[in-house]
């Protein structure tokens, strides 16, 4: 008996849905942010790929991102974000990366 290609699609759809929508999740969470406009304090982190304990402690030692509240949310602005990444990389910029040899 011949297989129903329409079949195999509907069989097959789910699995490359799920392949796509991964490929998609990972493509937006390392995108730049837009000029304007703020992101939610776990898609910030999200985006640098650091924790909110983390980032807790950046805001304790001062080299956390200027951020605002709107009701019980935090966000972080765009603009903010921007000048946090350029203090971070000038500040990374006189640091020399150890090296571990074995």
């Amino acid at each position: 008996m011949k297989s129903n290609p329409s079949l195999q699609a509907v069989l097959c759809a789910p699995a490359l849905g799920r392949a796509r929508n991964r490929t998609q999740s990972n493509t937006t969470a390392t995108a730049a942010p837009p000029t304007l406009g703020a992101s939610r304090l776990m898609d910030f982190c999200r985006r640098y790929k650091i924790s909110r304990w983390t980032f807790r402690n950046m805001k304790r030692n001062d080299t956390a991102p200027r951020t605002f509240n709107i009701g019980l949310l935090l966000f972080i602005s765009h603009q903010a974000e921007a000048e946090w990444l350029r203090e971070r990389e000038a500040a990374s910029a006189g640091r020399t990366v150890r090296k571990i040899c074995k």
